[in-house]
């Protein structure tokens, strides 16, 4: 099961590209070069397989699950979706967060 981190980058406010309802972030979903809980994350990965691993509408959720719900409900619950992908994301290199693979990302309301 591939598990995904966000945190927000930058100053906290939303983006140029603000959606209808203002809750368009610019967020951190990986840094590279970095050892994380399944494996090692190389940079040159990133940069080459960052889009097809968190496509556009990718769902985000406000935490992970632990081991019984990974068990019960592997499929998560809309209670804890916190929004979705809304930009392909790119590989970042001197960004306000560093280095890593970063995109928009619309909240949900």
């Amino acid at each position: 099961m591939s598990r995904t981190m966000i945190r927000e980058v930058g100053t906290a406010g939303p983006t140029a590209g603000t959606s209808a309802a203002g809750n368009r972030w610019r967020i951190r979903l990986i840094e590279g070069n970095r050892w994380g809980s399944s494996g090692y994350y190389p940079r040159d990965v990133l940069e080459r397989d960052g889009a097809t691993a968190w496509p556009i509408g990718t769902h985000m959720f406000l935490d992970h699950p632990g081991e019984n719900e990974t068990q019960d409900r592997p499929e998560r619950s809309v209670r804890d979706l916190a929004g979705h992908i809304a930009s392909t994301p790119v590989y970042e290199t001197d960004g306000p967060a560093g280095e890593g693979a970063d995109a928009d990302a619309d909240g949900t309301d």
